[in-house]
C-alpha cells in the first residue's frame, strides 16, 4: 500500500510500507503473509501454553484474516501475551493495532510506547514505524528532523524503503543537510535492495552529479556495511 510522503511542493509519493489510501496504518498492509505449509493448529496449541512466537503468528494469522474474518481483539490479546515476555515482533504488531484502534482503543501514546521498546531491542521494523510517526505528526509532534534520524537508523540497518525515504530527503533538504552524492549512495543501496522508484530517481540525479561525485557516492555504497546492534537510545530519545 502507498502513502504520500510530501516533502516538498510537486514532490513525488514515496512508497511506505504500512499505509491504506485513507492515510492510515493498515496492520493487513504491514503484515507478510505466513510461509506456506505452516500448521496452524500446531501453532495454536503452542500459542496457548504460552509460546511467544508461536502467539505472534497467530495473532498475525488473525489480523490476515487466515481463520476467517479478521479477529483484532483476539490478535490484540495474543499480542499482549507475547509482549508480556519482551517479544519485540509482537510490540510492533500491537502497536500497529493501537495506531488505528482496532481491537484495542486508538491509543497512540501506547503506539509510541511499544515501538521505542522494540525498537530499543533492535527490531527495524519498529525503527522505521517510528520515523513514520514523525514524519506524519501521528501520536507525536510532526518533526522531520527527528524522521530523519529514525530514517538513518532503520536504513543502516538494511530497510531498503528507509534507504529509500533518506536518499530522498537528501536530495531536497528534509531534515537534513541536502547532499546529493549521500542521496545518490542512499537510493543506489535502496534499489539494490528491491525498490523499484529508486532507479528513476537515480537516473535523474546523474544529472545533476559530476563523474567524480557519482564515483564517490559508488565508494560510500560499497563501503556501506550493515549495522545489526540495536540503537544506543536515552529514555527513548535518539542520540
Amino acid at each position: 500500500m502507498l502513502i504520500a510522503l510530501v516533502v516538498a511542493a510537486c514532490v513525488a509519493a514515496v512508497a511506505l510500507r504500512y499505509a491504506s489510501d485513507t492515510g492510515e496504518l493498515d496492520p493487513k498492509a504491514i503484515i507478510e503473509p505466513a510461509p506456506p505449509g505452516v500448521d496452524m493448529a500446531a501453532v495454536k496449541t503452542r500459542a496457548e501454553a504460552g509460546d511467544p512466537d508461536a502467539a505472534c503468528k497467530l495473532a498475525r494469522a488473525l489480523v490476515r484474516g487466515e481463520q476467517g474474518r479478521p479477529n483484532y481483539s483476539e490478535a490484540a490479546r495474543l499480542f499482549q501475551m507475547a509482549v508480556d515476555k519482551g517479544y519485540a515482533e509482537a510490540m510492533v504488531g500491537l502497536a500497529e493495532l493501537y495506531s488505528v484502534g482496532r481491537g484495542v482503543t486508538n491509543n497512540p501514546a501506547e503506539a509510541l510506547r511499544l515501538y521505542l521498546a522494540a525498537a530499543q531491542k533492535g527490531n527495524v521494523r519498529a525503527i522505521y514505524s517510528l520515523a513514520g510517526l514523525y514524519e506524519e505528526g501521528r501520536g507525536v509532534k510532526k518533526d522531520q528532523t527527528v524522521a530523519a534520524k529514525w530514517h538513518r537508523l532503520a536504513a543502516e540497518r538494511g530497510e531498503a524503503l528507509a534507504q529509500f525515504n533518506l536518499g530522498q530527503r537528501y536530495e531536497l533538504g528534509l531534515g537534513v543537510e541536502p547532499d546529493l552524492v549521500e542521496a545518490f549512495m542512499w537510493l543506489s543501496l535502496a534499489s539494490n535492495n528491491g525498490i523499484e522508484d529508486a532507479a528513476e530517481m537515480l537516473e535523474r540525479l546523474r544529472k545533476k552529479l559530476t563523474k567524480s561525485q557519482i564515483a564517490d557516492a559508488a565508494r560510500r555504497r560499497d563501503g556501506f556495511s550493515l549495522v545489526t546492534a540495536a540503537p544506543s537510545l536515552a529514555n527513548g530519545i535518539l542520540p
